[in-house]
């Protein structure tokens, strides 16, 4: 009596293939995972490099606002119009690795303390402020996108005199 063969022992023909498809399976397998362990990693560095452009960026606003002449502030011509007017321009606040722009959309206004005298904006007295002080609050709100999800950062810089 002949014992039947064996299929796919070691000692066949052909299973040296077989092995070999197998193991290039895994390979690709374990090649698709390393891939999607990088993806991941650079969408946390981009979402890093974002949130640091735009930091720097309102930084840059809250200087800007900090050294304006008080004169500036309050004309016509201000970069912050008075509240509820606001004034939004897109602009290019850097670019990621790769040269990819970063788009921002920065709203700016300004808005009087509401103690200041009633020819600075607010609604005080002389009671109320006997030096007659004027404060206005200049606000500068960035809108940026990171993927699908709207992210926003405001900085406010309160100027007196």
């Amino acid at each position: 009596m002949k014992k039947p063969e064996k299929r796919f022992s070691p000692g066949c023909r052909g299973f040296g293939l077989v092995e070999l498809a197998i193991a290039s399976g895994l390979l690709v397998s374990l090649a698709l995972i390393a891939l999607k362990a990088t993806l991941q990693v650079s969408e946390v560095q981009k979402w890093t490099v974002i949130q640091s452009l735009s930091d720097s960026y309102l930084s840059r606003e809250t200087a800007l606002a900090s050294r304006l002449p008080f004169s500036d502030i309050i004309s016509e011509s201000s970069p912050w119009p008075d509240f509820p007017s606001s004034e939004s321009q897109e602009m290019e606040i850097g670019r990621l690795p790769g040269g990819v722009a970063v788009n921002a959309v920065l709203v700016r206004t300004r808005q009087a303390d509401a103690n200041n005298l009633v020819s600075g904006g607010g609604a005080g007295t002389l009671s109320s402020n006997p030096a007659g002080t004027e404060g206005w609050k200049l606000r500068s709100i960035l809108f940026y996108q990171i993927g699908e999800r709207s992210y926003y950062k405001a900085r406010t810089t309160f100027r007196t005199r």
